[in-house]
């Protein structure tokens, strides 16, 4: 609940680890630390920092993140060394201008706090490489005048427009996340991101795309979906790739094949997979069919294929031929308004050891396999929400790098919904607690 420092030991701390702790408050002392190059103080209860914070000039790395600041220190600006920094988790609703000072910064996570706005000041930090501002409120782009820029994560915000003032300084960026926002159209300035290679726009409101999108020769991953898209236009799909519309039939470049469509197709023809034989396939979307089985030739995207979507049609269980996917790292399988749906989580998933997503929602699964899931060294988003699920075992908390787990509307009773609806960090905290020592 506190921190004892002595001030003569202050020479020899180089990395102090006080995360999942119950810290109310930093003291002074810990202001002293001049050495200290890495601080890690996640998941405690911080509800601000002392101003002599940006007395430890040395440092590199500060994980403030799942605390509950509402507030930062203008005195963080001076911390001119510092090459990542968290605050994930907390509710901030501002940031001090002054942090444009942290010339070294490389890394910014403000993911999941209350910002409607970034001030213009942090577009200029020189060295700024990663900024994520996820599930914040923020209602437009932030101004960025950071050209080593190279990735820009959005998602989940209110933003509805984009202008070509806020895309011209972003040439550099290589990952685009608009995913979750209220964008209902494209400037046609969006060519300007001739270096991007992966754009999520997916669950807008955009329902026609501009021209210009088939310029940009390095993106390999375009997500669309739930958006209300009349049609892909043709002038695109030929501007990227020469194949029959039938193949891409809602995907725009040559990385994807999509089989989705309103036909309800109970089988995928050889067709689409001798086009996927002549081309590098990425992403694989097999959603919205009649679908029984997985497809025997999924196996020949095995040197390529990352992203696979069998949502939306009548599986029950997935082959053991899957496992030659061994790039897969996401994966869609849910099933909403079916009477055929999973019972189980698939324990072929858990010999994918790239797997990074796992959608399962709207199945009838009814228990976890903890242990398993383990196993998996990059699982970061796991979605078993409206599932059956009695128990959620505590063991599921020792997942490596679990940030996102959706368990709502299942019958379990613990952890209760009012931590549900907290968030992860809440259910993990929880799921800790109940672990014995």
């Amino acid at each position: 609940k506190h921190i004892s420092c002595r001030e003569k030991c202050s020479e020899f701390f180089v990395v102090c680890f006080c995360s999942h702790n119950k810290l109310s408050s930093l003291p002074e002392q810990t202001c002293g630390l001049y050495n200290l190059r890495s601080f890690q103080l996640q998941y405690n209860h911080l509800q601000q920092l002392p101003d002599g914070i940006g007395m430890l000039v040395q440092l590199e790395e500060l994980d403030l993140s799942h605390n509950q600041l509402i507030s930062l220190p203008p005195t963080l600006g001076k911390l001119q060394n510092l090459i990542r920094l968290s605050v994930a988790s907390n509710s901030l609703k501002s940031l001090p201008p002054e942090m444009s000072g942290m010339k070294a910064l490389q890394e910014l996570n403000i993911t999941q706090n209350c910002l409607d706005f970034v001030p213009e000041e942090l577009g200029t930090l020189p060295s700024l490489q990663m900024l994520l501002l996820q599930q914040n409120q923020l209602s437009s782009l932030p101004r960025l005048g950071c050209t080593k820029i190279k990735e820009l994560h959005v998602g989940n915000n209110r933003i509805c427009t984009l202008h070509k003032e806020q895309l011209e300084t972003l040439s550099s960026l290589n990952v685009l996340d608009l995913r979750d926002n209220q964008l209902e159209a494209l400037p046609s300035e969006i060519d300007l991101l001739q270096d991007l290679q992966r754009l999520d726009l997916s669950n807008n409101s955009l329902s026609s795309l501009p021209s210009s999108l088939g310029t940009l020769n390095k993106l390999h991953s375009l997500a669309l979906q739930g958006n209300p898209l009349r049609s892909v236009r043709r002038d695109i799909i030929s501007v990227v790739v020469h194949k029959p519309a039938n193949i891409m039939s809602k995907n725009s470049n040559v990385q994807n094949i999509s089989c989705s469509s309103n036909k309800q197709a109970a089988e995928v023809s050889d067709e689409v997979f001798d086009a996927a034989a002549r081309a590098t396939i990425t992403t694989a979307d097999f959603s919205q069919n009649m679908l029984t089985e997985i497809p025997s030739r999924i196996a020949e995207l095995k040197d390529s294929v990352v992203d696979v979507n069998f949502g939306f049609n009548k599986i029950e269980n997935l082959s053991p031929a899957f496992t030659s996917l061994v790039l897969l790292t996401h994966l869609h399988l849910s099933f909403p308004n079916l009477h055929l749906r999973f019972t189980v989580l698939p324990p072929v998933l858990c010999r994918l050891f790239a797997l990074e997503t796992v959608l399962a929602s709207d199945n009838h699964i009814s228990e976890i396999d903890a242990v398993a899931l383990q196993r998996l060294p990059h699982l970061a988003t796991l979605d078993l929400q409206n599932n059956d699920i009695q128990h959620v075992p505590p063991a599921l908390a020792h997942c490596p790098v679990l940030r996102s787990l959706l368990i709502g509307g299942n019958p379990f009773r613990t952890p209760r919904p009012a931590i549900v609806a907290k968030g992860t960090a809440a259910v993990l905290d929880y799921l800790r607690s109940r672990i014995p020592d």
